[in-house]
């Protein structure tokens, strides 16, 4: 509900919890040395915050199912196809583009990029209920 855009830059393992930020954030670019997953389900635990945000990034129940049931591991290159990300670029460029992602957006209006904001997190839900 921060009316902040929140970009992720993902480098390396994000697991569990790590995979939870990339799912909450607004936008999110990988490189194609991140390594994406659930492990939760190896330690007899289903997990509680990852399992419910990927399923709401936009991957489909079998994409979700995938890393929650197997605890299988994708790179930034899957993670793209998927849709789980925006992008994924080369870990020299990672830091780079997500600078200047965050250049372009801050650029815009803050009062116009709130609403935007707003009106993404709203759309879905109501289109859904």
């Amino acid at each position: 509900a921060h009316p902040a855009v929140f970009i992720a830059a993902v480098n390396g393992l994000a697991l569990g919890g790590g995979a939870t930020l990339i799912n909450v954030c607004d936008l999110a670019i990988a490189s194609t040395r991140a390594s994406i997953g659930c492990p939760e389900m190896g330690f007899a635990t289903y997990p509680g915050m990852a399992g419910p945000a990927i399923q709401l990034s936009g991957v489909t129940r079998k994409q979700a199912a995938w890393l929650v049931l197997t605890t299988n591991r994708i790179d930034g290159e899957t993670a793209a196809r998927w849709g789980m990300v925006n992008e994924c670029v080369a870990p020299e460029a990672l830091l780079p583009r997500a600078r200047e992602v965050a250049r372009q957006v801050a650029g815009f209006d803050a009062a116009a990029l709130e609403e935007s904001k707003r009106a993404l997190d709203r759309i879905p839900a109501e289109i859904t209920d």
